[in-house]
């Protein structure tokens, strides 16, 4: 007898869609919430110029990290 295999389902459904620009929005107060708390942990005092300077950079190596973490598990569903 032939046995039918269930279908498998390669991502899991999601009932309420998020709107990209909601998300975009979430991902951003996410990052400067963790901004924030990394110049706590630092305790500088820096003026206000070189601190956007150094908020520019740290936000840019976080949304780097997020995208490298997205990649990687691209990479790993895939089994390359």
């Amino acid at each position: 007898m032939f046995i039918h295999k269930k279908k498998r389902v390669p991502y899991k459904i999601v009932e309420e869609t998020i709107d990209p620009h909601e998300l975009k929005v979430q991902i951003r107060k996410k990052n400067c919430i963790i901004i924030q708390q990394l110049i706590q942990r630092s305790n500088v005092n820096l003026d206000d110029e070189t601190m956007e300077k150094q908020w520019k950079i740290w936000y840019k190596e976080i949304q780097i990290n997020q995208i490298n973490k997205r990649l990687k598990k691209r990479w790993k569903n895939k089994n390359y």
